[in-house]
């Protein structure tokens, strides 16, 4: 029995999983796991099965090649029940099996399982995917940094950015046109400068060579705030002027005084004549 399925990973990574089931007595499961290689034209795949049982295994062969059941290639592993085999091409086919031995001989091949390796993936992944920038007074300025990384086992290819327009803008951009190796990442700065009280939306747009995500886009939202009136100093008011006598008694009344700002917080009086 045979089952294969295409997982596309946790966390943006690639994996194929190929597995053999039900094999000759001697193995329990073999699995076929596709890792990636320094050289973008070929793939290592990494081969691991459960020990056997038995008490007296000596050891485990794996046999593959370009033909089904003729295979040109044997690794002969020992005891160890893991192995890679590397510099596969990528677009052939080709076709793995294992057997057990002991001091008696060997076992027959177990089931066959058929892997085809694929051209390295490009995988872009962006922080943050989406920025609110908030409250921003008219007249100021709000920058965000946007990390752009590569998370596939491909140069990443970027091609530009752009789709912004007035209040947004790039001011500084390490990204458009360059290429991302794998795990390496670029950065692009976004700022939101309003010049009116109004919210704002805006979509960038990156454009890159990732096979599913092209282009990526990142969304913005930011607020213009009207600029705070400088305070103004109070208004006195004390009625009309008043001449008395020496020895009267004079009643002072400011309850006619204004503030347009935050209101009255004491009262001061002085005799100026």
């Amino acid at each position: 029995m045979l089952s294969a399925f295409l997982s596309k990973r946790n966390h943006h990574k690639r994996f194929h999983y190929l597995f053999i089931l039900s094999i000759i007595s001697l193995l329990a499961v073999l699995i076929l796991v596709p890792l990636s290689s320094h050289n973008v034209r070929a793939a290592d795949i990494a081969l691991g099965w459960n020990p056997n049982p038995e008490p007296d295994i000596a050891g485990y062969k794996i046999y593959y090649g370009f033909d089904s059941r003729d295979y040109s290639e044997m690794v002969d592993v020992g005891h160890f029940t893991t192995c890679i085999i590397g510099d596969l091409e990528s677009g052939v086919t080709y076709y793995f099996a294992a057997t057990a031995y002991n001091a008696a001989g060997e076992s027959d091949y177990s089931d066959e399982v058929m892997y085809t390796p694929t051209e390295p993936v490009t995988d872009i992944f962006v922080d943050p995917d989406i920025y609110y920038f908030g409250d921003v007074t008219i007249g100021d300025v709000s920058d965000v940094t946007i990390t752009v990384t590569n998370e596939g086992i491909a140069d990443l290819h970027i091609g530009t950015i752009g789709g912004l327009s007035a209040p947004f803008s790039i001011v500084t951009d390490n990204c458009s046109g360059e290429t991302i190796s794998q795990g390496n990442s670029r950065t692009f700065a976004v700022r939101f400068a309003p010049t009116t009280d109004a919210s704002f939306d805006d979509i960038i747009n990156i454009s890159s060579d990732d096979p599913d995500e092209n282009p990526i886009a990142i969304v913005t939202h930011g607020t213009g705030t009207p600029e705070p009136l400088e305070n103004q100093p109070p208004v006195a008011d004390a009625g009309s002027n008043q001449t008395v006598n020496e020895g009267d008694t004079v009643t002072l009344d400011g309850s006619s005084s204004s503030d347009i700002d935050d209101g009255i917080a004491s009262y001061q009086w002085s005799q100026i004549s």
